[in-house]
Protein backbone atom coordinates (compact mmCIF):
# COMPACT_ATOMS: atom_id res chain seq x y z
CA UNK A 1 0.00 0.00 0.00
CA UNK A 2 2.71 2.18 0.70
CA UNK A 3 4.60 1.83 -2.66
CA UNK A 4 1.25 2.57 -4.05
CA UNK A 5 0.52 5.81 -2.34
CA UNK A 6 4.14 6.68 -3.22
CA UNK A 7 3.96 6.42 -6.79
CA UNK A 8 0.77 8.41 -7.14
CA UNK A 9 2.78 11.02 -4.76
CA UNK A 10 5.23 11.16 -7.52
CA UNK A 11 3.50 10.98 -10.35
CA UNK A 12 1.37 14.01 -8.73
CA UNK A 13 4.40 16.07 -7.17
CA UNK A 14 6.18 15.83 -10.50
CA UNK A 15 3.45 17.41 -12.48
CA UNK A 16 2.94 20.21 -10.31
CA UNK A 17 6.93 21.00 -10.01
CA UNK A 18 7.17 20.74 -14.03
CA UNK A 19 4.17 23.34 -14.04
CA UNK A 20 5.67 25.30 -11.26
CA UNK A 21 8.93 25.40 -12.39
CA UNK A 22 8.14 28.31 -15.29
CA UNK A 23 7.94 32.02 -13.53
CA UNK A 24 4.99 33.17 -15.52
CA UNK A 25 1.49 32.59 -15.14
CA UNK A 26 -1.53 33.77 -17.63
CA UNK A 27 -4.09 35.38 -15.98
CA UNK A 28 -8.19 34.38 -17.33
CA UNK A 29 -8.37 36.12 -20.38
CA UNK A 30 -11.49 38.10 -19.04
CA UNK A 31 -9.50 39.97 -17.06
CA UNK A 32 -6.56 40.82 -18.03
CA UNK A 33 -5.32 40.99 -22.03
CA UNK A 34 -3.04 37.92 -22.65
CA UNK A 35 0.73 38.29 -23.44
CA UNK A 36 1.51 36.90 -26.42
CA UNK A 37 5.57 36.47 -25.32
CA UNK A 38 4.72 34.18 -22.48
CA UNK A 39 5.28 30.62 -23.48
CA UNK A 40 3.78 28.57 -20.70
CA UNK A 41 0.07 27.97 -19.78
CA UNK A 42 -0.53 26.65 -16.41
CA UNK A 43 -2.82 26.01 -13.71
CA UNK A 44 -5.66 23.13 -12.51
CA UNK A 45 -8.91 22.91 -10.97
CA UNK A 46 -9.41 20.85 -7.37
CA UNK A 47 -12.95 20.14 -6.35
CA UNK A 48 -15.42 17.68 -5.12
CA UNK A 49 -18.19 16.41 -6.63
CA UNK A 50 -21.59 15.34 -4.25
CA UNK A 51 -24.49 13.32 -4.97
CA UNK A 52 -26.99 12.61 -1.49
CA UNK A 53 -30.44 11.09 -1.28
CA UNK A 54 -32.75 10.84 1.79
CA UNK A 55 -36.04 9.73 2.49
CA UNK A 56 -38.69 9.45 5.46
CA UNK A 57 -42.03 8.02 5.19
CA UNK A 58 -41.25 8.06 1.52
CA UNK A 59 -44.33 5.60 -0.10
CA UNK A 60 -42.58 5.00 -3.09
CA UNK A 61 -39.69 3.59 -1.88
CA UNK A 62 -35.94 4.68 -2.05
CA UNK A 63 -32.49 4.66 -0.30
CA UNK A 64 -30.87 7.16 1.56
CA UNK A 65 -27.27 7.72 0.14
CA UNK A 66 -24.35 9.72 -0.39
CA UNK A 67 -22.06 10.07 -2.33
CA UNK A 68 -18.58 12.30 -3.02
CA UNK A 69 -15.67 12.45 -5.38
CA UNK A 70 -12.32 14.36 -5.08
CA UNK A 71 -11.15 16.11 -8.62
CA UNK A 72 -7.89 16.98 -9.61
CA UNK A 73 -6.68 18.37 -12.90
CA UNK A 74 -3.64 20.26 -13.67
CA UNK A 75 -2.15 21.10 -16.86
CA UNK A 76 1.06 23.04 -18.66
CA UNK A 77 1.17 23.98 -22.22
CA UNK A 78 4.45 25.33 -23.90
CA UNK A 79 4.49 27.17 -26.94
CA UNK A 80 7.15 29.15 -28.80
CA UNK A 81 7.09 29.56 -32.74
CA UNK A 82 6.25 26.30 -34.27
CA UNK A 83 6.40 24.27 -30.96
CA UNK A 84 3.96 22.80 -28.50
CA UNK A 85 3.92 21.30 -25.96
CA UNK A 86 0.72 20.28 -23.71
CA UNK A 87 0.73 17.96 -21.03
CA UNK A 88 -1.91 17.31 -18.03
CA UNK A 89 -3.23 15.16 -15.23
CA UNK A 90 -6.53 13.98 -14.46
CA UNK A 91 -7.39 12.46 -10.93
CA UNK A 92 -10.48 11.29 -9.54
CA UNK A 93 -11.74 9.20 -6.30
CA UNK A 94 -14.87 8.72 -5.35
CA UNK A 95 -16.98 6.84 -2.55
CA UNK A 96 -20.85 6.16 -2.06
CA UNK A 97 -22.24 5.07 0.94
CA UNK A 98 -25.56 3.84 1.64
CA UNK A 99 -28.09 2.20 3.68
CA UNK A 100 -28.09 -1.28 2.00
CA UNK A 101 -24.33 -1.48 0.75
CA UNK A 102 -20.91 -0.22 3.37
CA UNK A 103 -18.69 2.33 2.13
CA UNK A 104 -18.00 1.29 -1.48
CA UNK A 105 -15.54 3.27 -4.26
CA UNK A 106 -17.59 4.62 -7.39
CA UNK A 107 -15.12 6.61 -9.12
CA UNK A 108 -11.51 6.03 -9.45
CA UNK A 109 -9.00 6.92 -12.42
CA UNK A 110 -5.77 8.17 -12.78
CA UNK A 111 -4.77 10.07 -16.48
CA UNK A 112 -1.37 11.34 -17.48
CA UNK A 113 -1.10 12.81 -21.12
CA UNK A 114 1.61 14.33 -22.59
CA UNK A 115 2.18 15.55 -26.41
CA UNK A 116 4.67 17.30 -28.25
CA UNK A 117 4.22 19.21 -31.69
CA UNK A 118 6.40 20.45 -34.26
CA UNK A 119 4.39 22.81 -36.87
CA UNK A 120 4.55 21.60 -40.58
CA UNK A 121 4.99 25.14 -42.44
CA UNK A 122 2.26 27.81 -41.68
CA UNK A 123 -0.81 24.90 -41.47
CA UNK A 124 -2.65 23.73 -38.88
CA UNK A 125 -0.58 20.60 -38.97
CA UNK A 126 1.90 19.30 -36.18
CA UNK A 127 4.44 16.33 -36.43
CA UNK A 128 3.27 14.78 -32.62
CA UNK A 129 4.06 12.18 -30.14
CA UNK A 130 2.29 11.34 -27.64
CA UNK A 131 2.93 9.56 -24.38
CA UNK A 132 -0.29 8.79 -22.52
CA UNK A 133 -0.96 6.59 -19.46
CA UNK A 134 -4.01 5.44 -17.52
CA UNK A 135 -4.59 3.08 -14.46
CA UNK A 136 -6.62 3.95 -11.25
CA UNK A 137 -5.98 4.10 -7.49
CA UNK A 138 -7.46 1.32 -5.15
CA UNK A 139 -8.54 -2.14 -5.49
CA UNK A 140 -11.82 -2.76 -7.85
CA UNK A 141 -14.94 -4.92 -7.36
CA UNK A 142 -18.02 -6.52 -9.42
CA UNK A 143 -20.46 -5.43 -6.80
CA UNK A 144 -22.25 -7.67 -5.53
CA UNK A 145 -19.09 -9.30 -5.27
CA UNK A 146 -16.80 -7.52 -2.82
CA UNK A 147 -14.30 -10.41 -2.35
CA UNK A 148 -12.69 -11.23 -6.36
CA UNK A 149 -10.65 -8.15 -6.80
CA UNK A 150 -11.01 -6.96 -10.86
CA UNK A 151 -8.72 -3.90 -10.78
CA UNK A 152 -6.32 -2.49 -8.38
CA UNK A 153 -2.87 0.36 -9.11
CA UNK A 154 -1.35 -0.42 -12.23
CA UNK A 155 -3.73 -3.70 -12.60
CA UNK A 156 -4.39 -2.97 -15.49
CA UNK A 157 -2.12 0.10 -16.64
CA UNK A 158 -2.43 1.20 -19.65
CA UNK A 159 0.61 3.21 -21.68
CA UNK A 160 0.57 4.65 -25.03
CA UNK A 161 3.26 5.81 -27.26
CA UNK A 162 2.09 7.04 -30.44
CA UNK A 163 3.48 9.08 -33.53
CA UNK A 164 1.30 11.02 -36.33
CA UNK A 165 0.18 14.01 -36.92
CA UNK A 166 -1.84 16.25 -34.54
CA UNK A 167 -4.59 18.99 -36.11
CA UNK A 168 -5.14 21.64 -34.14
CA UNK A 169 -7.32 24.27 -36.08
CA UNK A 170 -7.97 26.43 -33.33
CA UNK A 171 -8.43 26.03 -29.12
CA UNK A 172 -11.64 24.34 -29.73
CA UNK A 173 -10.49 21.13 -31.40
CA UNK A 174 -7.59 18.62 -31.47
CA UNK A 175 -7.84 15.29 -33.84
CA UNK A 176 -4.56 13.72 -33.30
CA UNK A 177 -3.88 10.86 -36.43
CA UNK A 178 -1.39 8.37 -35.29
CA UNK A 179 -0.28 5.37 -37.67
CA UNK A 180 2.82 4.51 -35.09
CA UNK A 181 1.89 3.30 -31.90
CA UNK A 182 2.56 0.94 -29.33
CA UNK A 183 0.19 0.28 -26.55
CA UNK A 184 1.10 -1.52 -23.22
CA UNK A 185 -0.95 -3.16 -20.67
CA UNK A 186 -0.20 -3.98 -17.28
CA UNK A 187 -1.42 -6.05 -14.76
CA UNK A 188 0.88 -6.07 -11.53
CA UNK A 189 -1.23 -7.37 -8.76
CA UNK A 190 -1.16 -10.90 -8.70
CA UNK A 191 -4.46 -11.09 -7.19
CA UNK A 192 -6.22 -9.29 -10.56
CA UNK A 193 -6.55 -12.25 -13.14
CA UNK A 194 -4.58 -11.61 -16.37
CA UNK A 195 -7.14 -13.74 -18.16
CA UNK A 196 -9.50 -10.86 -17.75
CA UNK A 197 -7.52 -8.63 -19.75
CA UNK A 198 -6.44 -10.67 -22.56
CA UNK A 199 -2.85 -11.81 -20.84
CA UNK A 200 -1.80 -15.00 -20.64
CA UNK A 201 -1.56 -16.50 -17.18
CA UNK A 202 1.16 -15.43 -15.03
CA UNK A 203 1.99 -12.63 -17.77
CA UNK A 204 2.20 -9.19 -16.83
CA UNK A 205 2.62 -6.99 -19.51
CA UNK A 206 0.93 -7.35 -23.01
CA UNK A 207 1.96 -4.99 -26.01
CA UNK A 208 -0.08 -4.18 -29.05
CA UNK A 209 1.10 -2.47 -32.12
CA UNK A 210 -1.52 -0.22 -34.66
CA UNK A 211 -3.04 3.18 -35.10
CA UNK A 212 -4.66 5.90 -32.85
CA UNK A 213 -6.73 8.06 -33.17
CA UNK A 214 -7.40 10.64 -30.55
CA UNK A 215 -10.08 13.38 -30.53
CA UNK A 216 -11.03 16.39 -28.22
CA UNK A 217 -13.34 19.20 -28.19
CA UNK A 218 -14.46 21.38 -25.65
CA UNK A 219 -16.47 25.10 -26.74
CA UNK A 220 -19.13 26.99 -24.32
CA UNK A 221 -21.75 26.41 -26.20
CA UNK A 222 -24.56 28.28 -24.92
CA UNK A 223 -24.18 31.08 -21.96
CA UNK A 224 -22.39 29.08 -19.09
CA UNK A 225 -22.76 25.98 -20.63
CA UNK A 226 -19.78 23.83 -22.25
CA UNK A 227 -19.47 21.12 -23.58
CA UNK A 228 -16.53 18.46 -23.94
CA UNK A 229 -16.18 15.36 -26.36
CA UNK A 230 -13.22 13.07 -25.47
CA UNK A 231 -12.54 9.89 -28.01
CA UNK A 232 -10.08 7.37 -28.38
CA UNK A 233 -9.67 4.51 -30.93
CA UNK A 234 -7.15 2.41 -30.98
CA UNK A 235 -6.80 -0.48 -33.47
CA UNK A 236 -4.26 -3.36 -32.86
CA UNK A 237 -2.75 -4.25 -36.57
CA UNK A 238 -1.38 -7.95 -35.72
CA UNK A 239 -4.87 -9.23 -33.85
CA UNK A 240 -8.26 -8.54 -35.27
CA UNK A 241 -7.81 -4.61 -36.71
CA UNK A 242 -11.17 -4.42 -37.23
CA UNK A 243 -12.06 -4.85 -33.66
CA UNK A 244 -11.03 -1.10 -32.74
CA UNK A 245 -11.09 -0.33 -28.86
CA UNK A 246 -13.24 2.52 -28.31
CA UNK A 247 -13.10 4.87 -25.20
CA UNK A 248 -15.31 7.81 -25.29
CA UNK A 249 -16.53 10.67 -22.92
CA UNK A 250 -19.22 13.56 -23.43
CA UNK A 251 -19.31 15.98 -20.30
CA UNK A 252 -21.64 19.01 -20.57
CA UNK A 253 -20.89 21.91 -17.33
CA UNK A 254 -23.22 24.12 -16.21
CA UNK A 255 -21.82 26.53 -14.29
CA UNK A 256 -24.21 28.24 -11.47
CA UNK A 257 -21.53 31.06 -10.03
CA UNK A 258 -17.26 31.08 -10.10
CA UNK A 259 -16.88 28.24 -7.54
CA UNK A 260 -20.23 26.21 -8.06
CA UNK A 261 -21.45 24.14 -11.08
CA UNK A 262 -23.67 20.81 -12.57
CA UNK A 263 -22.45 18.56 -15.19
CA UNK A 264 -23.51 15.50 -16.18
CA UNK A 265 -21.02 12.64 -17.52
CA UNK A 266 -21.23 9.65 -19.94
CA UNK A 267 -18.65 7.63 -20.73
CA UNK A 268 -18.47 4.89 -23.16
CA UNK A 269 -15.84 1.81 -23.46
CA UNK A 270 -15.76 -1.06 -25.73
CA UNK A 271 -12.47 -3.18 -26.09
CA UNK A 272 -12.31 -6.57 -27.45
CA UNK A 273 -10.21 -7.91 -25.35
CA UNK A 274 -11.98 -7.44 -21.86
CA UNK A 275 -14.47 -9.76 -20.93
CA UNK A 276 -17.26 -8.33 -18.75
CA UNK A 277 -18.93 -10.47 -15.99
CA UNK A 278 -22.84 -11.20 -17.55
CA UNK A 279 -25.62 -10.24 -14.65
CA UNK A 280 -29.09 -11.33 -14.37
CA UNK A 281 -31.50 -11.55 -11.83
CA UNK A 282 -32.66 -15.46 -10.80
CA UNK A 283 -35.56 -16.58 -8.98
CA UNK A 284 -35.20 -14.32 -5.83
CA UNK A 285 -34.31 -11.52 -7.55
CA UNK A 286 -31.05 -11.26 -6.87
CA UNK A 287 -28.28 -10.73 -9.58
CA UNK A 288 -26.48 -13.86 -10.71
CA UNK A 289 -23.64 -14.43 -12.84
CA UNK A 290 -24.60 -16.31 -16.17
CA UNK A 291 -21.64 -15.52 -17.84
CA UNK A 292 -18.68 -13.37 -19.44
CA UNK A 293 -17.41 -11.79 -22.81
CA UNK A 294 -16.73 -7.97 -24.61
CA UNK A 295 -19.80 -5.61 -24.00
CA UNK A 296 -20.36 -2.09 -24.04
CA UNK A 297 -19.39 -0.55 -20.62
CA UNK A 298 -21.42 2.43 -19.90
CA UNK A 299 -21.45 5.22 -16.80
CA UNK A 300 -23.23 8.00 -16.38
CA UNK A 301 -22.96 10.40 -13.66
CA UNK A 302 -24.92 13.31 -12.77
CA UNK A 303 -22.92 15.79 -10.01
CA UNK A 304 -22.92 18.78 -8.52
CA UNK A 305 -19.25 20.65 -8.20
CA UNK A 306 -17.72 23.09 -5.77
CA UNK A 307 -14.30 23.69 -7.39
CA UNK A 308 -11.39 26.33 -7.04
CA UNK A 309 -9.10 27.11 -10.17
CA UNK A 310 -5.79 28.13 -10.41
Amino acid sequence: MSKKFLCIFFFIFAFISFASSQDSIPTPENTRVRDTTRMWNKGGLCGVLFAQAAYSNWSAGGENSLAATGLLNLYANYSKKKVQWDSYLDAAYGFLNSEQYELRKNDDRLEINSAFGYRSKETNWYYAILVNGQTQFDKGFFYPDDTTIVSDFMSPGQIKIAVGMDYKPGKHLKLLIAPVTGKSTIVLNPNVDELFYSLDSNQKWRNEYGAYVKFFFKKEVFKNITLQIKTDLFSNYAEDPQNIDISAQVFVNMNVNKYVSAGITLDMIYDDNISVPIFAKNADGDKEQIGEGPRLQLKEVFTLKIAAKF
